[in-house]
């Protein structure tokens, strides 16, 4: 991957509530993404300044490359980031407690008690990814954040994508997963928030490796939620 490659503005403007579409990369099938019936509404759906960038970052990956996203939602990033893998060797392990079953949920009550959580949501986001053809590219991990961290085994990823909760504390949690990514890998926050920004900003000042590369205000449209990290 070169660095210089995260720096490419999208052609595309919102106007009135409509995007005005320039030339799109090929493989960027925005028509069919915008088809997918349960990714209308919110979070990536309907964003094409969002669904672009994380295109355009999964492409850049090299084949066998592993991305790890944290917030599953519905799975509209995850498909997005899956069009940009598509015919590669290459996998995104997807991190959502709302996937859990409703029994383990039970039983970890107390745990997740802060949690606002999707239940049964595991059947939908697998519904989508299906309607997408992305079988084999996407693997849902129904578990916190935190809890799936303690049960890796150690693999390197090429890009970590945290778009989950946007506590404070909760970030710095998921900073932790930074640990994990390859050197000349990327990571990607959405939402760059002031508790989100501090909590990353915190973690990359101590870990003088990670460099900033690009945020929100560097690129059009100029949306508050792409912020990208390159490990040295």
């Amino acid at each position: 991957m070169n660095k210089q490659d995260y720096f490419v503005p999208m052609d595309a403007e919102l106007h009135n509530g409509k995007w005005v579409v320039g030339n799109l990369p090929e493989g960027f099938d925005w028509k069919f993404l915008d088809f997918l019936p349960e990714l209308r509404g919110g979070g990536t759906a309907g964003r094409l300044d969002h669904s672009y960038y994380l295109y355009h970052y999964a492409s850049l990956l090299p084949d066998n490359s592993r991305i790890v996203e944290i917030g599953t939602a519905q799975g509209a990033s995850a498909i997005v980031m899956g069009t940009g893998i598509r015919g590669k060797n290459s996998i995104i392990l997807t991190i959502d407690p709302g996937m859990m079953s409703d029994e383990e949920v039970q039983s970890r009550r107390d745990e997740l008690t802060k949690y606002e959580l999707l239940l049964g949501n595991l059947h939908h986001v697998m519904q989508n990814i299906r309607a997408a053809r992305l079988e084999g590219y996407i693997v849902p991990i129904p578990d916190t954040s935190e809890n799936a961290l303690k049960r890796w085994d150690g693999r390197k990823i090429d890009m970590l994508y945290v778009d989950g909760s946007h506590t404070y504390e909760d970030v710095k949690k998921d900073c932790l997963w930074m640990q994990y990514v390859k050197h000349g890998g990327v990571a990607v926050f959405d939402d760059w928030i002031e508790p989100v920004e501090k909590a990353v900003m915190e973690y990359v000042a101590a870990h003088r490796e990670w460099e900033l590369l690009t945020r929100s205000t560097d690129q059009p449209p100029k949306h508050p939620w792409k912020t990208v990290f390159w490990r040295n």
